[in-house]
This record gives C-alpha cells, structure tokens and sequence, in this order.
C-alpha cells in the first residue's frame, strides 16, 4: 500500500482502497510487528492502510514526506532513546501538512 501511495494511486495492486492512514515505523523488528497487526486489522476491511519504516536517526527523507497527501493520517511509533525521539521530531516537522499521532512502540 505505501508504493500505490508514494506514487500517487489512492489504490494498491490489487485493487485495495488507502485508507488514508500511513503508520511509520523505526527499524525492522517495529516494522515487522505493525504489519502484522495491519494484515490482521485490514481483514474484512474495505480499505487499507500503509506502512512505512524509517531506519536511523534522520527521520523520514524529506523527498518522501513531500508524496504525503495532506490529508493523511499519521502514526509515528516512537522508540526509546535521545536518537529515536530526534529522528520522530525531524519526521513530524517533515509531515506537518498531515495529521499526526505519536504512540509509544
């Protein structure tokens, strides 16, 4: 879902509708974590949300946080610690044209 609404589609390939939520996720043991609650939350949904994962302390890359539609809603999972809670910060200051919600991973 998050390559449908990176480029553009409000769909993904096989037909699912975004749901207009886009959760962010740091490093790979949070993102595998989200997306199973995700698979299992879209069951018998009629749209989808998206998933992203962020590596590092940069945040989300400035260029794709402009793809962001405006009206998003996004869940940043924040991790513990002083480089977390910096690359959260330069993310939400990246999506502030969105909707944010902070939850502690």
């Amino acid at each position: 879902m998050a390559r449908a609404v990176l480029a553009g589609r409000r769909a993904n390939s096989h037909g699912l509708p975004w749901s207009g939520e886009l959760w962010i996720a740091e490093g790979e043991p949070d993102y595998l974590k989200i997306a199973a609650l995700l698979v299992e939350d879209t069951r018998g949904k009629s749209a989808g949300s998206a998933l992203i994962s962020v590596p590092g302390a940069e945040g989300l890359p400035i260029s794709i946080a402009s793809r962001i539609p405006s009206n998003s809603r996004v869940f940043i999972c924040k991790q513990a610690g002083v480089a977390a809670q910096e690359a959260a910060r330069k993310t939400t200051e990246r999506l502030s044209h969105c909707s944010i919600f902070e939850i502690s991973a």
